[in-house]
Formats: C-alpha cells, structure tokens, sequence
C-alpha cells in the first residue's frame, strides 16, 4: 500500500490539499483516508465530510488516537486496517509526529515544524501548494510504502 502523508498545523491547508489530491490518488487504486482529528470526529458539512466522495474507507481518530469504536490506535495501526480493508492507497492528514515521509504545510514561511517532527520530506507553504498545478504537486508530493 502506498501512503501519501499530509501534515501541519491547523489552518495550513492540510485538508484542502487533501481534498486537491485524492482524485488523483483514487486513479492508484481503492484509496483509504486516515485522519487525526482534534474537535470531535466528523461533522455534516465540515471540510473533512467533503471526502466522503473520493475515498472507500474513512478512519478518523482523535488527536489521543481514540477511534469513534473507542479504540486507541496509532498511525502504524491505523494503516494495518487499512490494508486489511483493501486499500491500495492511504491518504493520512494530521498524525504530524508520526514516523514517514510526508508533506509539511506552513501557515506561512516562519511557520517550521515543531520540534520532534521528524520524517519531512517536502515542506511547502499550504497557500503555495494550492495554487501549484495538481500534476505537478502529485508528482512531488512524498510517498512511502507501507506493508
């Protein structure tokens, strides 16, 4: 399965460019989206019920790793389920101090990963990676394989 790691702080852009990559993401395979959530799991018309369309299987877990079954799951774990499911794919947003490459998005250009972050293979300013053409951001865009 491949992962494709999109990290950084609230207001980044993390979900927005999420949303910009799993189409593309999709055209690999079943796609899987895995998301660390801190203001309760998903709501009706949030930004992250805006992926429903493109991916097969949603994990969402809160920012202590708890699943909406109750369960406590790290990332490792959390992509386990989703290879089980059938996923070719994982498009995992947040989890920022989880190991593996990924896609770091500032809020601005003083905005650095914290420290402990480790793992950033790319490191772009989210209103930069917006407005940079899909083709191009997937194919810069850090993936790593999980199996």
């Amino acid at each position: 399965m491949i992962v494709v790691h999109v990290a950084g702080f609230s207001g980044s852009g993390k979900t927005e460019v999420s949303l910009r990559l799993a189409p593309l993401a999709a055209r690999e395979g079943c796609l899987g989206y895995l998301k660390s959530h801190h203001a309760g799991l998903e709501r009706e018309g949030s930004n992250t019920s805006r992926m429903a369309p493109h991916a097969a299987l949603r994990l969402l877990a809160g920012s202590d790793g708890t699943l909406a079954l109750g369960e406590r799951l790290s990332l490792e774990q959390l992509l386990v389920q989703a290879q089980r499911a059938g996923c070719d794919v994982a498009l995992v947003e947040g989890f920022k101090r989880s190991a593996g490459a990924k896609l770091w998005l500032r809020r601005d250009r003083d905005d650095a990963p914290p420290e402990g972050v480790e793992d950033v293979t790319l490191d772009l300013v989210g209103t930069d990676a917006l407005s940079m053409p899909l083709e191009e951001l997937w194919r810069i865009v850090p993936r790593r394989t999980f199996l």
